[in-house]
């Protein structure tokens, strides 16, 4: 999982994240980079097991996990960066 984190990318996925469930596309546009690169980062996280994924006719839609637990680690991650 630390590793999953250890993007800024990463974080800003889980970040665009915590208000809802986006497909790669929407992030790669919230992010503007390119949606192979965004699918990586989702994959890599979904397999860390911080997101989950639901398919809705042609579209995967990704969503938090545990949305409480994103954002206690979100609170962690500042504490390290101040």
């Amino acid at each position: 999982m630390f590793r999953a984190l250890s993007c800024e990318h990463r974080l800003e996925i889980l970040e665009i994240l915590r208000y809802g469930s986006h497909t790669v596309t929407e992030v790669a546009g919230f992010l503007g980079l390119h949606p192979s690169v965004v699918s990586r980062h989702l994959y890599m996280l979904f397999s860390s097991g911080l997101l989950s994924m639901e398919k809705k006719g042609n579209e995967v839609f990704y969503s938090l996990k545990e949305p409480e637990l994103i954002t206690e680690l979100f609170n962690i991650v500042d504490k390290i960066r101040r």
